[in-house]
Order: C-alpha cells, then sequence, then structure tokens
C-alpha cells in the first residue's frame, strides 16, 4: 500500500454519486457479475493503511446498473470493517456516508449532512464527535437568533396548515349540501336541469307551486338522503302517500268508500229483517217491501262497485306517491355518487393534509428542542449533545454553508489526531439526476471540501455527462478528480440468464454465496522485482501526470488478480492511461485482424509503443498471445476513466 499512498496524494478527488437505475437489491450478490470489479475498490476504502484522500468513480449510462455496483462496494467495506479483528488488514471504524445529490440542497451542506447522520447512527465515539463539530461549527449568539427565527417559521406554518386541515374538515361535513347547492355540473344539478319539465309538473300537483322547481326538488332531495336507511326510504314514501296535495283526499275517499260497502253488505245480510218490518208498516209498506225484494240484488253490485272504487282510489295514491318519489331517490343515488367521489378526493386532501401537519408538528417540536439547545450553549460557552435526529444545517444558507465547511474541517483534523474514525467513505448517489453542470460542480465541490483524511469518496455517474458539465476540457477532467475507477457497463457479465437467476433464487441462498473475508486483502500481495522493472519501464507511457502514474499502479494492483497475463494486462493499462487516440486505436485494429493463439507482433507502431510492448513480451515465457492482450484491453477499458 505504500507506493499507491504516496502517488495518490497529490490527485484531487471527487465525491460519489449514484442515479436509480437497475434496482435489484444492493444486498443480492453479484447479480450483474460486479462483485469482482467493485470488491477490491472496497478493500482499498476500508484498508488501514491507506490513509490517503482518495476518489473512486463507477462509470456507465443510465440503466447500466452503477447504483447496484455501488451498493455492493459499500456492502463489501462495511462487511470488511465489521469482521476487522487486531491481524486483520482493515480498518474497525469505517464510516459509510450514503449522499443523495439530488436533494436539493447546497453541496457542502449535503455532504455534510450525510456525513453527521452516519456518525450519528454508528453511535459511541464517533457520534460524540459529529455533535462536537457540529457545536464547533456555529457561534453561539448566531445559531440562537437562527434557530429562533427557524422555529417561528415552522409555527407559522404549521398554525396556516393547521388552518388549512380545519377547512377541509368542514368542506367534508358539508359536502352534500355543496354538491346540491353550489356544485354546479355534478350529476344531480345536471339532471335536474335535463328534467326540470317533469320535475316542475309532479311537483305542481303535489301542491309545490311556488319557487324554484329545482330548488325544490333539490331541498326534497336533501330531506331524503338525509336519512338513507330502508325504513328511511320507506318512510319518504308513506310520506308522500298522504302529506302532500291530493293524497290524503284520496284516502280518506277510500275509507267512505270501504264504509259504504261495509254498510251495503250489512243491508244485504239482514235484508230479511228490515224488508219484514218495513212490509208490517201498511199496506205502502208491503208495496215497497215487494219492489225491495224484487230489487235486492243491486245492493250486492253496490258493495262491489264500493269496494273497488275504493280500492281504486288506494293504487291512485300510491301510484302518485311513485311517480313523486322516484325522481327523489334517483336524485339521492345521484347524490350519493356525487358525495362519494367528493369524499374520495377530500380524504385524500385530508391525508396528505394531516401527513403534513404531523411532519411540521415534529419539525417544530424538534427546532425547539435545538433552539433550547442553542440558547443553553450560547449561556454556557460549551456544547450541548443533541437529541433529536434532525440535521444541524437547517438554518440559512450562508450559514449552513459555513457550518458545513467546519463541520467537515473538524471532522478530518480529529481523524488525524486519532480521535475519529479510521475512514469515512462517502457515497454520493443520483448525480444523474442533476443538470451535467450541476453534477460537475458537486464534484468540484466534494473534491474541495473532501481532499483531506479520513475521507474516501465514491461516485457513480454518466462520464459522458460530466465532460459535458466540464465544459471544453471535460474529457480531461474525469481523470483529474478520481484516481481509480470501474466502467460498470464494461465490468459487467452481461450474463442476463444468470442475472435472472440471481433475482429470482431465495435470499438465503444469495446470501450464503457473499464471500466478505476480512483475513486477507489484494493490496497486500506483494508486487514482484520482475513486475516492479515493468512497471518502471511502462511509467513514461502511462505518467504524463503523477496523477496518471497513481492511477496505472493502482489500477494494476487492483485488477492484476483478474488477468492471465500480468505484463499484458501492464501494457494494456499503460496505453489506455497515457497512449494517445491514434496509438491505441493502432493496436486496437491490430487485435482484431491478429490470430487469438499467435503472438502478438504487430508491425508499424510508434516508436514508444513498440518499445513497451517489447518490454512486456519480454515477460512472458513465448511471448504475448493475441488473446491475452484482448482480455487485458477488456480489462483496462472497464477501469478506464477517459472520455473519448
Amino acid at each position: 500500500m505504500t507506493e499507491t499512498s504516496t502517488l495518490v496524494q497529490d490527485v484531487e478527488p471527487v465525491p460519489a454519486s449514484a442515479p436509480a437505475e437497475v434496482r435489484t437489491t444492493p444486498e443480492s450478490t453479484d447479480a450483474l457479475g460486479f462483485d469482482a470489479a467493485v470488491r477490491g475498490l472496497a478493500e482499498l476504502a476500508a484498508h488501514r493503511s491507506e490513509n490517503n484522500p482518495l476518489t473512486m468513480a463507477l462509470l456507465g449510462p443510465a440503466g447500466s446498473g452503477k447504483s447496484f455496483a455501488l451498493g455492493r462496494l459499500l456492502d463489501f467495506a462495511q462487511a470488511f470493517s465489521r469482521s476487522a479483528g487486531p491481524d486483520s488488514p482493515f480498518a474497525p471504524n469505517v464510516v459509510i456516508a450514503r449522499v443523495d445529490a439530488s436533494a436539493g440542497a447546497e453541496p457542502a451542506v449535503t455532504l455534510a449532512a450525510g456525513v453527521y447522520e452516519a456518525m450519528r447512527a454508528t453511535g459511541g465515539n464517533n457520534a460524540a464527535l459529529a455533535e462536537e463539530a457540529v457545536a464547533s461549527g456555529a457561534d453561539p449568539v448566531d445559531a440562537v437568533r437562527v434557530a429562533s427565527e427557524r422555529l417561528i417559521e415552522l409555527r407559522r406554518r404549521l398554525d396556516g396548515e393547521r388552518q388549512t386541515l380545519r377547512e377541509l374538515s368542514g368542506r367534508r361535513a358539508r359536502l352534500a349540501e355543496t354538491v346540491l347547492y353550489q356544485a354546479g355540473g355534478s350529476r344531480i344539478d345536471s339532471w335536474a336541469r335535463a328534467n326540470r319539465g317533469r320535475i316542475e309538473s309532479r311537483l305542481r300537483a303535489f301542491g309545490f307551486e311556488s319557487g324554484d322547481p329545482v330548488a325544490t326538488y333539490k331541498d326534497l332531495v336533501r330531506d331524503v338522503s338525509d336519512n338513507r336507511s330502508l325504513a328511511g326510504r320507506a318512510g319518504a314514501f308513506l310520506h308522500a302517500m298522504w302529506a302532500f296535495r291530493g293524497q290524503a283526499r284520496l284516502l280518506v275517499l277510500a275509507v267512505v268508500l270501504v264504509l259504504i260497502a261495509w254498510a251495503l253488505g250489512l243491508a244485504n245480510d239482514t235484508r230479511g229483517a228490515w224488508i219484514g218490518w218495513i212490509g208490517e208498516q201498511g199496506e205502502l209498506g208491503q208495496s215497497t217491501a215487494a219492489w225491495l225484494r224484487a230489487q235486492i240484488g243491486v245492493l250486492s253490485g253496490l258493495r262491489t262497485l264500493s269496494m273497488w272504487a275504493a280500492l281504486g282510489c288506494v293504487v291512485l295514491n300510491i301510484w302518485r306517491a311513485s311517480r313523486f318519489v322516484s325522481p327523489l331517490l334517483r336524485g339521492v343515488a345521484l347524490l350519493e355518487a356525487d358525495t362519494e367521489a367528493g369524499q374520495r378526493e377530500i380524504d385524500s386532501m385530508i391525508g396528505n393534509q394531516t401527513r403534513l401537519v404531523d411532519d411540521l408538528a415534529a419539525q417544530a417540536d424538534a427546532q425547539a428542542r435545538r433552539t433550547e439547545e442553542a440558547e443553553r450553549r450560547a449561556a454556557s460557552g460549551g456544547s450541548v449533545h443533541r437529541h433529536d435526529d434532525a440535521s444541524p444545517f437547517e438554518v440559512a444558507e450562508s450559514e449552513a454553508r459555513r457550518q458545513a465547511r467546519r463541520f467537515l474541517q473538524t471532522v478530518a483534523q480529529e481523524a488525524a489526531r486519532g480521535a475519529g474514525p479510521d475512514r469515512v467513505i462517502v457515497a454520493i448517489d443520483d448525480l444523474d439526476a442533476l443538470s451535467p453542470a450541476k453534477a460537475a460542480a458537486f464534484l468540484d465541490e466534494a473534491a474541495l471540501l473532501l481532499a483531506r483524511s479520513p475521507f474516501i469518496v465514491v461516485f457513480a455517474a454518466d462520464a459522458e455527462r460530466l465532460a459535458q458539465g466540464w465544459g471544453p476540457d471535460g474529457a480531461s477532467r474525469l481523470a483529474r478528480r478520481a484516481q481509480i475507477g470501474v466502467r460498470i457497463d464494461a465490468a459487467s457479465s452481461k450474463d442476463y440468464a444468470h442475472l435472472v437467476r440471481r433475482l429470482l433464487a431465495p435470499r438465503e441462498a444469495a446470501a450464503a454465496t457473499a464471500d466478505h473475508d476480512a483475513k486477507t486483502s489484494i493490496w497486500d500481495q506483494p508486487v514482484s522485482a520482475e513486475e516492479t522493472e515493468l512497471l518502471q519501464k511502462l511509467a513514461p507511457l502511462a505518467g504524463r501526470s503523477p496523477g496518471a502514474v497513481a492511477q496505472f499502479i493502482t489500477v494494476y494492483r487492483l485488477a492484476r488478480t483478474r488477468a492471465a497475463s500480468w505484463p499484458a494486462l501492464a501494457f494494456a493499462l499503460a496505453l489506455d492511461i497515457g497512449g494517445t487516440d491514434d496509438e491505441r486505436a493502432s493496436i486496437a485494429k491490430a487485435l482484431e485482424s491478429a490470430d487469438a493463439d499467435a503472438a502478438f507482433e504487430p508491425a508499424g507502431q510508434p516508436p514508444r509503443i513498440a518499445d513497451a510492448l517489447a518490454a512486456a513480451q519480454a515477460r512472458e515465457a513465448g511471448g504475448l498471445k493475441t488473446k491475452q492482450l484482448r482480455e487485458a484491453s477488456a480489462i483496462a477499458a472497464a477501469h478506464s476513466l477517459a472520455v473519448r
């Protein structure tokens, strides 16, 4: 690790980002074939001897799996740290801070808030250091003023949102009335106006002759809808049978006719008695009795007629009641449909408003505690331990930036004295959600703030978008920002059948395949004297700057365990990092046309390429084969930081 740490210390570091693309779960194992590429980066990030600031890049277009690869890298780093023992090459106190670049705050505030929350989450000395670093970054008097202003604003917003919630609750209680009388275009309003003539004629037949018939109709619908049970509907119908004009008259007439029929029946049944009595009243009575005996059959007919007339009155009453009630029931059905639709909408609004009120109430409570802590800190001149989970950087923008920078500086200073975490891995997600210019600016800001121990930065992004954001020299800025990286689209296995099997495999089975051995590291494997000699000869090809040489050495140590031929890998990496476009194109063309199993001896190469290739050929028994260089070139491409 010595040469890596020495070489990378002069190179600018940068933050980490990873948009949400292919989402398997970070805890699933190697579903996309990334583990071989990112495990080595995780080992470097968590290694005890990596004390210099370092930036790693996970590069690829949208949908290539950058977020997944970032999750796997962090999983490995965390597992190495948790498993680290006294003899382990890995640091036991590694803090992993996940940062969402698209959160909307200033980059400095976003980074500081992510580091702060991660340190608090680990507890112990890290949490205490985070609290002290926050306290050291704020002027006590200014902190009280800003905290008080923030509390007043939150309480004002809370009062306003509570009033809105009360208004929504009142609207829900008055919803039926609103739909009936105020909601023009509702279904019941449209139906009533479309059937105005029919409604008006029926209302007039029942005595409703004054006022707007539509308004009267709505009043009646409201009265019926107030009792929506079956008994209520039956009661409305019964009410229509007697309460309105003409209905009671029909019922009275039916009763009178029934009484007449009863009397006629009684007379028919007792005709012998009363006709005999009439006949005993003299000669006139006898003639009358004789006539009655001849016409007695009429009584039966009149009785029957009276009963049918009474029944007709009842049927007419019921028919008129049904004609009156049917449009009311139709209106009730339309009102219920409109009301249910409105209730769903208002209930959704009330639910959202309730959550907003609850969130604001929680923020106000937390801000009240922060204000009290700031007041006690100002009074005592010291720091007060925080008891809430809110970010301490939720203050005025300029003050937040100042506190954020001071916080990160304090963490670095304490770590240098051995009082802080061994390593803080800052993983910045969702850079691709920003515009290219903002994403590039975010990385530039992170490079300035985190270019010190104990910070390790990992970012995932689309290299082409970053180059666009950096402007004319964007193609070279990425290589200056990061010391090592992985091209996610090139590192993926592309074995989608394997991906399907992994995604469908039981979680327990997938977890069982994970390898988080913390006893050894590829970064502790010694580099032989023969390798060192070849790397020294190839350094002029790779090294246009100290940063380029650092990248060359670091990537070689990361990838050499995956290459069949280490001399081929060393040559391919040197060419990729330091070669010109023409030199790379010439070798690529020669590799395409050469026999895979034959020795690779391209003609017409520039002198420095020919010399570098000869040096590598001399280190491989029997010379380098085309297939070895093809494999090495693919590995080099998977770790390239160039934007071409």
